[in-house]
C-alpha cells in the first residue's frame, strides 16, 4: 500500500509558512483538514489557527511531496520526520518518532526560560519548602532536608556509620 508525504502551503507567495504531514489515504486526509479548519474545536492547533487567520482553506494548496511504499507507519513517520527537519517555517507542532532527548535538545533554550520563570514566580515557596522540612538522620542529628547530603560527609555521621558496621560484624 502506498503512503504519502504531503505539504499544505498558502497560495500567497508572501506567506512562507507550511505544514508537512503523512497519510495512507491522501483524499480522506484533505477532507479531514478541510473539516477541521472550518470547525473550531476546544484545543488550539497551529495549522488550523493559521489557516483561519489567513482566509479559508481555499487559500491553501495541498501538494504531494513523496509517494512511497512502506511496511508500517513507523517507517512512514521516520520519512516525514526527515522532511520536517529539512524545512523551515513549519506549522508542525508534533514531530513524529522524536525522542525526549531530541525534544529537549531542540527546545533547550525555551525550556530553560520556562524553568527560570517558574522558579522566580515560586521562589519563596520553593526555598521555604527546602529550608523548613526537618529530617532526622539515623545517627540522631536533626537537620533540614537541603543539608542532608552535606551531613552524610560529616565526622559525626561517618563515625556513627563506622560504629554500626563494626557492631554488625
Amino acid at each position: 500500500m502506498y503512503s504519502y508525504i504531503y505539504k499544505i502551503s498558502c497560495k500567497d507567495p508572501k506567506i512562507k509558512d507550511c505544514y508537512i504531514g503523512s497519510t495512507n489515504n491522501f483524499k480522506r486526509r484533505i477532507r479531514q483538514h478541510r473539516y477541521s479548519s472550518e470547525n473550531i474545536f476546544h484545543e488550539q492547533n497551529n495549522l488550523y489557527d493559521f489557516i483561519r487567520n489567513n482566509g479559508t482553506i481555499n487559500n491553501f494548496q495541498f501538494d504531494i511531496l513523496l509517494k512511497v511504499l512502506v511496511n508500517d507507519k513507523k517507517d512512514l513517520h521516520e520519512i516525514e520526520k526527515q522532511f520536517i527537519k529539512n524545512n523551515d517555517n513549519l506549522l508542525n507542532k508534533y514531530i513524529p518518532n522524536r525522542t525526549q532527548k531530541e525534544y529537549y535538545n531542540d527546545n533547550y533554550e525555551s525550556l530553560k526560560q520556562k524553568r527560570l520563570i517558574r522558579y522566580y514566580d515560586n521562589r519563596d515557596e520553593i526555598l521555604l519548602k527546602k529550608s523548613s522540612t526537618m529530617v532526622t538522620c539515623e545517627c540522631g542529628s536533626t537537620l533540614t532536608k537541603n543539608h542532608i547530603h552535606r551531613h552524610y560527609k560529616t565526622k559525626k555521621h561517618l563515625n556513627f556509620t563506622n560504629k554500626v558496621c563494626i557492631n554488625e560484624i
